[in-house]
C-alpha cells in the first residue's frame, strides 16, 4: 500500500490547478511597468465585464458606477487590474479624447481609482513611469490622474519636471498643472519660469497652479486667461475651469464657473457673450482684488515696468508701411510684424507682451553663459520648435501670435521671434533666405552659425541670401497676402501684396500675389509685368510663367501662352503646366500637338484631374461630338462650360438644370451635444457661385437677361466676387 501513497496528492494537484487557475496572475505588465506585481486574471476579467472606453470620450453612468462599485469591492488589486487593461487598451489606441480636470470623478475613473486603491509602492512605479514618452497620451493621463492625491506626495518632483519641460507634450503638461494642486505640496520654484514662456497657454496654467498652491505670483496673468478672445475653442474650456478655480481661490469668492451655455446656432456674437457670461463674475472679483491688493510679485513688477516703460511705447508706435518707410531702420521689427499682418489690436498687444516675457527669461538664462554655442543652445531651448510638425493653417502659422497660441510655426514666424528677442537683448542673429524658406544666423567675430528656427535649432548647411528688416515685413505681407487670397479677399490681398512690393521689390511673391489678385479683380489690367518680374528675381519657379502663359491664353495672346508655357514645362513638367501648353497649342490652332501633349501627360500622371482632365475632355468633345457628355465621372459644370464654349447655352442649361437641387441644396446643420456643425463649407459656396455664373451665361446667351441678372445676384450671394464674376457683370452689362 505505501507504493501507492502518492496517489492523494498527485489527483489533488489537478484539483488544486483548477480551483487557483482563475486567480493567477496574468502575464507581467511590460516597461517601464515591469517593477509592479502582476495583475489578477479574475480582477481583470471582473472589471472588463463593465469597462469600456468610448474614442468619443461618453461615459455610460451605470457603467461608471458599477465599474466603481466592483473595483472597490476588489480593494488594491483593482488597481492593477485596471492599469493592465489601460496597457492593453492603449497599445492599440494612442489618443483618445482629453478630459478636463474638473471633471475626472466622472470622465476618467480608471485613473482615479487607480489612485485611490494603488499602494504606495505601485504609486512610485507609476511616478517613474509618467515620465516615459513612448507612452501613448491617453495613457500618460490616467497615469497623471492617479498620481494627483496628496498621499503621492513624492510625485511632485517628477510631475514638475515634466510640465517645466518643453520638449513633452503640451497636452500631458497642461495635464499635470491642472492637477498639481492636489498633490498639497508647493510647487518647485522653477515652475515659475512657466510664466514666461508664453506658449500653448502654459504660461495662463502655471499662473493658475500657483495660486491654487497659495502662491499668487502672476495674478494678471490668470485674469488674462479669463479675458482672453478664445472662448468658443473647444479646447479653451480646461483653460477657463482652471483659471475661474484660481480666481475662486484667490478672490474667496464664489466658484460659478459651468460648462454649459447657450450654442445653439442663435449667432456668434450672441454664443461668445453666452460664454463671457460664465467667466465675468471671476473677471470681475480678479479684477477688483488686484485693484485691492496691488501684488508686488516679481512678475507683477517686470509686468508694470514693461507696460509703463519705453519699450511697449516704442512698440505702438509703427503700425503701418508709411510709418516703417519713415523710420527707416529705426523700428521694431517683431511689433510691425504683428502691427501690418494681425487685425486685433488687442491680439497685438498681448503678443508684444508675449515677447516681451520670453525674452527676460533668455536673458536670465543667458547671464553668465559667455561662449556663443552655449548661449545659442539656450536660446534653442526656449525659442526653437520642438518637436518638428507640420503646419496646416496658414492663417496663423507665419505670425508670432500663432506661436504663442499652440507653441508651432512656420520658417518666418519662428525666425521672427528669434529676431524680436535678439533685438531686445543686443543678441548678434541676422535673417537669411532661400527660395521658400527664412532662417536665421548667428554672426558673431569670425563664427557664422545658421540655426533652423522650426527643428530643434539644429545647424543648417548651405546659404542663404540675406535678408533686409523690411524684407523680413515683406515677406510677412506676401505671405498674408496669399492666404487672402485663398480666401477670396482680392482686394485685401491686393492690398497687402502692394505693401509688400514697397517694402521690398526683391520679393518674388510679392510680385506673383500682386498679379494674382490683380488679375481676379481688374479685367483691364494686365498682370504678366508682376509675373515676369517674379520669374526674373527667381528664374527657378516655373508656376510664375504657368500663371502668365494662362493669362495670355486668357487674354487672347495665343503665342505668348504658348511661348511661356512651354518654359515652364521644360523646367518642371507637371499636370498644370501639360494642361496649360495643350491649352496654348489649341489657342494657337495646334489640335494634333495639344492631343500629344494632353494624351502624354495623362500617361505619365493618370490621377492628375483638374485642369489636365478638363482639357482632355474638351478635346474628347471635339473629336467624338456629344459621347463623352455620357461620362457620369465628369462634372456636370464642366459639360456646361464646354457646352457654352462650344456656343450650344440651351444644352448646358440643360444639364444645369439636371443638377440643379444636389449643388444648391440648402445649408443643413446637425446638433451634437451642445455643438452645431454646419455642412456649409467656402468649397460649397464656390460651387454655388460657379453653378449660378454658369447659368447667368448661358441665360444670358438666350436672351433672358432677367433671369440672367438672377442667376448673378445669387452667384454673388454665395460666394465674393472672382473674375468670372466680373466677367458675367460685363456681359450682362452689355460691355
Amino acid at each position: 500500500m505505501r507504493h501507492w501513497a502518492f496517489l492523494p496528492g498527485l489527483l489533488a494537484l489537478p484539483v488544486a490547478l483548477a480551483l487557483t487557475w482563475p486567480a493567477a496572475p496574468v502575464r507581467r505588465l511590460p516597461a517601464p511597468f515591469e517593477a509592479i506585481v502582476p495583475a489578477d486574471a479574475e480582477a481583470v476579467r471582473t472589471l472588463r465585464e463593465v469597462w469600456s472606453r468610448d474614442i468619443g470620450g461618453d461615459r455610460h453612468a451605470a457603467k461608471g458606477a458599477e465599474l466603481r462599485r466592483r473595483a472597490e469591492a476588489l480593494g488594491e488589486p483593482a488597481s492593477r487590474a485596471l492599469l493592465a487593461i489601460l496597457v492593453e487598451h492603449h497599445a492599440k489606441a494612442n489618443w483618445d479624447s482629453w478630459s478636463q480636470a474638473d471633471r475626472d470623478e466622472t470622465d476618467e475613473p480608471e485613473g482615479m481609482l487607480i489612485g485611490e486603491l494603488a499602494t504606495d509602492a505601485t504609486g512610485r512605479e507609476l511616478a517613474r513611469a509618467v515620465g516615459d514618452r513612448t507612452l501613448s497620451q491617453g495613457l500618460r493621463r490616467s497615469l497623471v490622474v492617479a498620481l494627483s492625491r496628496p498621499r503621492f506626495a513624492f510625485a511632485a518632483e517628477p510631475l514638475a519636471g515634466i510640465a517645466c519641460d518643453r520638449r513633452d507634450d503640451p497636452e500631458i503638461r497642461e495635464g499635470i498643472l491642472c492637477r498639481f494642486h492636489r498633490l498639497g505640496v508647493q510647487p518647485p520654484e522653477s515652475m515659475k519660469d512657466l510664466l514666461y514662456q508664453p506658449y500653448h497657454e502654459i504660461d495662463v496654467f502655471a499662473a493658475a497652479t500657483l495660486a491654487l498652491c497659495g502662491d499668487v505670483e502672476a495674478p494678471s496673468l490668470v485674469l488674462d486667461g479669463l479675458a482672453a478672445e478664445r472662448h468658443k475653442r473647444d479646447d479653451y474650456e480646461h483653460v477657463l475651469a482652471h483659471c475661474a478655480e484660481a480666481a475662486h481661490r484667490i478672490t474667496r469668492k464664489p466658484l460659478t464657473f459651468s460648462h454649459s451655455y447657450s450654442f445653439d446656432g442663435s449667432g456668434p456674437e450672441a454664443e461668445m457673450a453666452a460664454s463671457r457670461a460664465r467667466v465675468a463674475p471671476h473677471i470681475q472679483a480678479l479684477e477688483e482684488w488686484i485693484e485691492a491688493h496691488r501684488p508686488d510679485t516679481p512678475y507683477e513688477r517686470q509686468r508694470r515696468d514693461y507696460l509703463e516703460g519705453a519699450r511697449r511705447r516704442r512698440e505702438l508706435s509703427i503700425r503701418t508701411v508709411a510709418d516703417v518707410l519713415a523710420a527707416g531702420d529705426d523700428f521694431d521689427l517683431a511689433a510691425a510684424s504683428l502691427w501690418l499682418t494681425v487685425q486685433s489690436e488687442r491680439t497685438v498687444e498681448a503678443s508684444l507682451e508675449r515677447l516681451h516675457r520670453v525674452s527676460r527669461l533668455c536673458e536670465r538664462r543667458l547671464s553668465g553663459v559667455e561662449a556663443p554655442d552655449a548661449r545659442i543652445a539656450v536660446l534653442n531651448g526656449l525659442l526653437a520648435q520642438l518637436p518638428v510638425r507640420e503646419h496646416h493653417d496658414a492663417r496663423w502659422a507665419s505670425r508670432l501670435s500663432g506661436v504663442f497660441a499652440s507653441d508651432y510655426g512656420n520658417c518666418l514666424a519662428r525666425s521672427t521671434l528669434y529676431l524680436g528677442v535678439a533685438e531686445r537683448l543686443g543678441l548678434p542673429l541676422r535673417p537669411y533666405v532661400l527660395p521658400e524658406h527664412v532662417y536665421v544666423a548667428w554672426e558673431e567675430g569670425g563664427l557664422r552659425r545658421n540655426i533652423e528656427t522650426t527643428d530643434r535649432g539644429v545647424e543648417r548647411p548651405g546659404d542663404g541670401a540675406p535678408l533686409s528688416r523690411r524684407g523680413v515685413l515683406s515677406i510677412h505681407l506676401s505671405n498674408r497676402a496669399a492666404t487672402l487670397l485663398e480666401s477670396e479677399c482680392y482686394a485685401e490681398a491686393l492690398r497687402c501684396a502692394e505693401d509688400a512690393v514697397v517694402l521690398d521689390r526683391g520679393n518674388p511673391a510679392a510680385f506673383c500675389v500682386r498679379a494674382l489678385a490683380t488679375w481676379q479683380t481688374d479685367l483691364d489690367a494686365d498682370p504678366r509685368p508682376d509675373l515676369d518680374r517674379a520669374a526674373e528675381i527667381l528664374p527657378a519657379e516655373p508656376s510664375y510663367r504657368v500663371a502668365a502663359a494662362e493669362m495670355a491664353w486668357e487674354l487672347g495672346f495665343p503665342e505668348d501662352a504658348l511661348r511661356r508655357a512651354a518654359q515652364a514645362f521644360r523646367m518642371a513638367p507637371s499636370p498644370d503646366s501639360a494642361a496649360m501648353l495643350a491649352r496654348a497649342h489649341l489657342a494657337a490652332g495646334d489640335a494634333a500637338s495639344a492631343r500629344e501633349v494632353a494624351d502624354e501627360a495623362a500617361k505619365r500622371w493618370p490621377d492628375s484631374g483638374g485642369a489636365l482632365e478638363f482639357a482632355r475632355f474638351e478635346m474628347a468633345l471635339d473629336r467624338e461630338g456629344d459621347a463623352p457628355l455620357a461620362r457620369e465621372d465628369v462634372p456636370a459644370t464642366w459639360k456646361a462650360r464646354a457646352l457654352l464654349s462650344r456656343s450650344s447655352p440651351a444644352r448646358a442649361l440643360r444639364i444645369l438644370d439636371g443638377v440643379r437641387k444636389s449643388v444648391l441644396a440648402e445649408r443643413e446643420t446637425r446638433f451634437e451635444g451642445n455643438v452645431i456643425h454646419a455642412v456649409d463649407h467656402g468649397a460649397l459656396a464656390r460651387a454655388r457661385r460657379e453653378f449660378h455664373l454658369l447659368e447667368a451665361r448661358a441665360l444670358a446667351r438666350l436672351g433672358r437677361m432677367e433671369e440672367a441678372r438672377a442667376a448673378l445676384r445669387a452667384a454673388e450671394e454665395a460666394a465674393s466676387p472672382n473674375r468670372e464674376t466680373l466677367e458675367v457683370r460685363r456681359l450682362l452689362d452689355g460691355k
